[in-house]
């Protein structure tokens, strides 16, 4: 079975609200899951405009129902009008369920964060995944047992056959091997709590047990893991080892482990920083350990505090000098504060010397901050800008397809083709701002070079022009339909779309032809005598083509700089801001290209590009 619970937050209307889910992989009431829930409840509980979903998928009790198809269906359809920004999975089982399910439409844009899973260092590579890892505290513990007990000849693990179990399982015999090799490994889990006493009363010396989480017992009846830790201190005639249960019981000796409720505070705290859009956010977070000791069972057994580690806490023991002496302690605290206030004065009055050099700084400073915050400035205004207008090219084009009178279509297409080059003027802006900042950065991924040529002339209904007007356009990579290649999608898609926009724009008959192919150097040129493609390509070569107004040599001198182009003397319904070829060229350089023109007044202008590729697939097939 599973369980929701909603949690909503307090929300404004001031922001977007943000959606989160909690997906656990166990249930309601096991404590581990509640741990890790109330953590992330507690780092999240003053965030504003923040929803948050619990979902429990009772692996433990029903480990293979939250794989069946019925369950997913049930899911699916239970957040089918979802959109999650942030989804949190605990421990393995509902780590694999994201995994196998990523393309839910609930999720598939969400960022992720995978806490207390073991073998994190297999996904690591997984795109938009941060963790919050299962750290393992066995070899840890175990280095403690066998320096307190050095005769030990066996290691008595109490565990269950669950997934997790099992993987306890198998990293502590891993340890044992490598570490320990003359330790015999003996896994008890085929116990009941009615006979669990009798076996725990059978290990006699030389032997020393680790309690580990226990939620079923031999017959796979569910069993609380504390009564059972219990039973294991009340019987046990040997030392017996554990930091979570040793934290409960006197009994214990003592020994490493990690809270559910940090590793949910480390989450959240996580979630709040991707909210909050931190971009130093390190993708692997690592929950604090905690060790402790008994020290009734410590003078029992005779370890010296010698062997205990300086990270370690001591629990239980009598009280200290400091604590009996409080108010001793107090007035020294007292002294010593009032030494550090003499000595913070004597400090002001020598910086107030350094007065001068500390204006000068910030002079510097407010000049700093001012450049920031013109940039700043811009990048909001941009952002806050595209939004209305994208409302304005949307609803345009969903009352066209109501209207049926042509004068009200024909006024509907001004108003949509108006507020796009407000758009596009308005995104140049924003671009170029970035670029200036130096806050741009790439993001590799699959490209079909060709796809996205066709992309951005359907897109803009460029064909249609070409189609209805006097200019033929000429799309020359038939040979090339399959290639894919690996790059920064969104910087070629906007170099490409505003050099072919410009072709478009500039061209009033004739024609334009676009073309590419693969290189092994970055040489812009086609040669039309050598246009095989070589067997490992390292370089894209791009050619836009047109028969428009061209540009003059004086004008090609200065045509790529910011704010500057073509015919700037003139008033022209298609001039911009001069921005679009700027910012084609910086995004050319920073993937490591190269951009340049040739160009005659009256005879068009043709424009070539390289970018490297990191990797090239190709599939040519035949193409009708």
């Amino acid at each position: 079975m599973c369980l929701f619970i909603f949690v909503v937050s307090t929300t404004t209307q001031a922001q977007e609200n943000k959606n989160i889910l909690l997906l656990n992989s166990y249930h309601y009431g096991f404590r581990w899951s509640d741990e890790i829930t109330d953590g992330i409840k507690d780092a999240i509980e003053e965030i504003q405009n923040t929803t948050l979903f619990v979902g429990y998928l009772d692996a433990k009790r029903n480990p293979n129902f939250y794989d069946t198809n019925i369950f997913k269906d049930a899911f699916r359809r239970k957040y089918q009008d979802k959109q999650f920004d942030i989804v949190i999975v605990s421990d393995n089982a509902a780590f694999d369920f994201l995994m196998v399910n990523h393309d839910m439409p609930c999720w598939e844009n969400a960022t992720y964060i995978a806490t207390g899973i073991s073998n994190y260092k297999s996904v690591i590579d997984t795109d938009n995944l941060y963790i919050v890892p299962e750290i393992s505290t066995f070899d840890k513990t175990f280095k403690n047992i066998f320096s307190f007990f050095p005769e030990t000849n066996e290691l008595v693990f109490i565990t269950d056959t669950l997934q997790t179990g099992k993987i306890y399982i198998n990293e502590v015999r891993e340890i044992l091997n490598n570490k320990h090799p003359g330790v015999k490994l003996t896994v008890l889990h085929d116990f009941t709590l009615q006979t669990l006493p009798n076996i725990i009363k059978s290990y006699k010396k030389n032997t020393v047990i680790y309690v580990s989480t226990v939620a079923i017992d031999q017959h796979g009846k569910p069993v609380n893991d504390y009564e059972v830790a219990r039973i294991v201190a009340e019987n046990s005639n040997v030392p017996v080892f554990s930091g979570l249960y040793g934290e409960k019981y006197e009994r214990f000796v003592g020994g490493s482990y990690i809270l559910g409720v940090e590793i949910g505070q480390t989450a959240g705290n996580m979630a709040l920083s991707l909210i909050e859009n931190k971009n130093d956010l390190p993708q692997v977070v690592y929950p604090p350990v905690k060790t402790i000791f008994n020290y009734p069972v410590l003078k029992k057994y005779n370890i010296p505090s010698s062997l205990i580690p300086d990270y370690a806490s001591i629990k239980h023991k009598p009280e200290s000098f400091l604590a009996k002496n409080k108010n001793v302690v107090l007035i020294s605290g007292l002294i010593i504060i009032n030494l550090l206030i003499i000595i913070s004065l004597l400090t002001s009055l020598w910086l107030s010397q350094k007065k001068h050099k500390t204006q000068l700084l910030k002079a510097v400073s407010q000049a700093e901050e001012a450049n920031k915050l013109k940039t700043i400035f811009l990048e909001n205004v941009s952002h806050e800008m595209r939004t209305p207008l994208n409302s304005i090219i949307g609803f345009s084009d969903v009352l066209s397809e109501i209207i049926t009178k042509k004068t009200e279509k024909e006024y509907l297409k001004i108003i949509s083709d108006n507020a796009l080059d407000l758009y596009h003027l308005i995104s140049n802006i924003f671009s170029f701002s970035l670029l200036k900042s130096h806050k741009v950065t790439l993001e590799y991924s699959e490209v079909n070079p060709a796809g996205m040529i066709l992309e951005i002339i359907n897109e803009s209904h460029l064909r249609t022009k070409a189609e209805l007007g006097t200019v033929n356009l000429k799309l020359d990579f038939d040979e090339q339909l399959e290639t894919k290649i690996i790059t920064d999608r969104e910087k070629l898609f906007q170099v490409l779309k505003h050099i072919i926009f410009n072709a478009f724009k500039f061209t009033h008959e004739g024609e334009i032809t676009i073309k590419f192919r693969l290189s092994n150097n970055s040489r812009t040129e086609f040669n039309s005598q050598n246009n095989e493609t070589p067997a490992k390509p390292t370089y894209i070569l791009f050619m836009i083509k047109d028969t428009g107004v061209g540009i003059t040599k004086e004008e090609q001198e200065f045509i790529f700089e910011p704010f500057r182009q073509a015919n700037e003397n003139t008033t022209d319904a298609n001039r911009g801001l001069g921005l679009g070829l700027s910012i084609s060229r910086s995004i050319i350089e920073i993937m490591g290209g190269t951009l340049r023109l040739k160009s005659k007044p009256g005879k068009g202008t043709t424009f070539y590009f390289s970018i490297p590729v990191k990797d090239v697939r190709s599939e040519i097939s035949a193409y009708s």
